[in-house]
This record gives C-alpha cells, sequence and structure tokens, in this order.
C-alpha cells in the first residue's frame, strides 16, 4: 500500500486530519517520510488552523516543500522558496482560494470529508515537483 493510500484511509476513517493526511502522503512525493514531531507540528493546521483560515491541506503540501528542499535551513535554499511559490500559486488558480472557509463548502462531504482537496492538494505538490525538480 502506497503512502498516499494509507494516508487517505486513515483520513477517511477519522484517524487522521487534512493535514496530516497530506504530509503522510506526500513522502510518495518527496521520498522523505515526516517524523511524528513533524506530524504532530502539522496537525495542529487541520480544519484551517481550526478556525476555517489557511486550508490544512494546502499548509502541508507547503510543509512537504520545506521537507523536500530545505537541507539546512530556508534561506540557504533558494529552490524551496520557488516551490512553495509555485505551489500557492497553483492552488490558488485551480481551487479558487487558500482558504478552508471559502474551499470547504466546495469539497467536503459529510461521508468522504475533504478527500477530494486533499487529493487535489497532493496532485499540485506532485506537479510542483516535477517542475522544480
Amino acid at each position: 500500500m502506497s503512502k498516499r493510500e494509507e494516508a487517505l484511509r486513515r483520513f477517511q476513517g477519522g484517524e487522521l486530519n487534512c493535514a496530516e493526511a497530506v504530509l503522510l502522503a506526500s513522502a510518495d512525493i518527496t521520498g522523505r517520510d515526516p517524523s511524528g514531531e513533524t506530524m504532530h507540528a502539522l496537525g495542529a493546521f487541520g480544519g484551517g488552523i481550526g478556525c476555517g483560515e489557511l486550508c490544512g491541506a494546502i499548509a502541508a503540501a507547503a510543509a512537504a516543500v520545506g521537507l523536500s528542499y530545505i537541507d539546512t535551513h530556508a534561506h540557504a535554499c533558494p529552490r524551496s522558496k520557488q516551490a512553495a511559490a509555485a505551489l500557492t500559486g497553483k492552488c490558488i488558480r485551480e481551487l479558487g482560494s487558500l482558504r478552508c472557509e471559502e474551499l470547504k463548502p466546495r469539497y467536503f462531504d459529510e461521508k468522504l470529508r475533504c478527500t477530494l482537496l486533499v487529493e487535489k492538494a497532493l496532485d499540485l505538490l506532485e506537479e510542483t515537483a516535477a517542475e522544480i525538480g
């Protein structure tokens, strides 16, 4: 089972929130498994940071960019800024917003939760990684 399949199963089952699911599944794209501490930190981003603001799935995709491109610190890795900007631009163009409160009416389903949004965030992360290299 891929990390993406595992993450989606655990998200749909209510074990993971959107941010945790995207970060876990990002290992298939970045080749880097997030640590337990990283998963805990990103858990706070679920549900738009708990108040409908920045979408947790998008925030976790951006965190995956950091895991993928930053070896020491962000200022020493200009490709991380390039990749984060590209990812954010894709999200705004394709989803219309970065805000959970605005995305949820279009993507939330009682049974599937925000599975479509989690999958879209992963697709956009994968596209970005392929483009930036």
